[in-house]
């Protein structure tokens, strides 16, 4: 178990400017047609907000979790992906929007089951690849010998 948790300084600044790109992106296109459509300019940009929020705070209990459990919750989750992609699959359960069935209704929401299965690959995934350890074969003598030659190419170059 970790001690602490530490932060990578680029990944914090990559993930915050594109936050922040967004945010001004979507005020910016969509001011004139919420006044229009909604009589308040704001609407999306408030809703944005929201998304913001829950994202965020899913991000930091996220990052509390220890690994093992996301490596013990990879193959039932797995499993509930491809589960709720069959569900859409079903008349009356998937909803149908824009002549595509990939909703699932879920209270007053809307829930894209691909976004569960897009996150249940990555777990399954990298828990396949830590699991298999130094049977993952390495990548081939001249690839590697390449990116040996850039690192040390770029490390003289500073």
């Amino acid at each position: 178990m970790r001690k602490s948790t530490s932060i990578d300084g680029w990944i914090f600044f990559a993930v915050a400017a594109l936050l922040a790109v967004g945010i001004t992106m979507v005020l910016s296109t969509s001011y004139l047609y919420a006044q229009e459509r909604y009589g308040d300019a704001t609407f999306f940009f408030r809703k944005q907000i929201t998304a913001v929020a829950v994202g965020v705070a899913a991000l930091f209990i996220s990052a509390l979790v220890p690994s093992p459990a996301y490596r013990r919750f990879a193959y039932p989750l797995l499993g509930l992906g491809l589960f709720v992609l069959c569900l859409v699959l079903i008349p009356g359960i998937g909803l149908s929007r824009g002549g595509a069935r990939r909703w699932l209704p879920l209270g007053g929401f809307a829930f894209q089951p691909a976004e569960l299965a897009k996150v249940s690959l990555v777990l399954y995934l990298a828990h396949s690849l830590a699991k298999k350890g130094n049977k993952v074969p390495r990548p081939h003598p001249v690839s590697h010998a390449v990116c040996e030659r850039r690192q040390a190419v770029s490390s003289r170059a500073r």
